[in-house]
């Protein structure tokens, strides 16, 4: 499983597509971890820099599909480094995510008969 998110305007909702590479599996559901850096954690409602998110789903084998969370939260704003009113580089990112469950089913499917060696 691998795939690209990123946040609404509002930093409220993440927007993900996600692929799945397995041949014989199809995923029904998903945990996200959001994780927000150490310095910007400054309120009670926010003691934990790690927040999960459990997606129902369903990724075919070998096929990729977009998933909206509304996280509940504001995500923190990038940091851009400028120089004469220009950016340099990517933005620094105050957060990040990762997947760090999924189920899944596995389909039958049709296997041509293997010859004994015997």
């Amino acid at each position: 499983m691998d795939g690209i998110c990123g946040p609404n305007v509002q930093r409220e909702i993440l927007e993900c597509d996600i692929h799945n590479h397995l041949m014989d599996w199809t995923i029904p559901e998903l945990t996200f971890q959001v994780i927000l850096r150490d310095e910007i954690r400054n309120t009670k409602e926010d003691s934990s820099p790690h927040h999960y998110y459990r997606q129902e789903v369903t990724i075919p084998p070998l096929q990729s599909a977009h998933i909206t969370m509304t996280l509940g939260m504001q995500l923190p704003r990038d940091d851009q480094m400028m120089s004469h009113n220009r950016p340099i580089g990517a933005p620094i990112q105050h957060w990040g995510w990762q997947i760090v469950n999924a189920k899944g089913h596995h389909n039958q499917t049709y296997r041509l008969p293997t010859e004994s060696p015997f």
